[in-house]
């Protein structure tokens, strides 16, 4: 069986496990209480173990929220009205700078109209981004 080395953790990690272990998050309570840990601790300057706790604290609560508060996928709608509110830029200023005619910009902008490939392309260049923006998530095996 292979071995890997590890490294000598600094006593600040385990200072900050005996307070709050690291372990799986099963309520609410623990996940207000997971947040609040790293409340505290984006309030300091961290040291390696610090960094470390902070890291596995943050994956735990990543796989809490995402079993437990799944964010649906954003639209291409949704996602280019983010995109143009970010950047100052109206549907017609879209229009303009990507070539896509105003009242098709405005049929995505409004969520009406879904953008074929070659729109999605053309707007994340528009936006410095990639066209897979516009996509929904993959996830293998749904």
């Amino acid at each position: 069986m292979p071995t890997t080395a590890r490294l000598p953790m600094p006593a600040s990690y385990f200072k900050l496990v005996r307070r709050f272990p690291l372990v799986r998050i099963a309520d609410e309570d623990g996940l207000a209480a997971a947040l609040a840990a790293v409340d505290g601790l984006l309030a300091l300057e961290l040291d390696a173990g610090q960094a470390a706790y902070l890291e596995t604290l943050s994956a735990l609560i990543h796989a809490y929220e995402g079993e437990h508060h799944p964010i649906a996928d954003a639209t291409p709608a949704e996602v280019l009205r983010e995109l143009a509110d970010a950047n100052g830029l109206t549907g017609a200023a879209i229009a303009h700078r990507s070539g896509i005619a105003a009242s098709t910009a405005s049929a995505i902008l409004s969520g009406k109209r879904r953008p074929t490939p070659e729109q999605m392309t053309t707007l994340a260049a528009v936006f410095h981004v990639s066209p897979a923006v516009f996509l929904p998530a993959f996830v293998p095996g749904v």
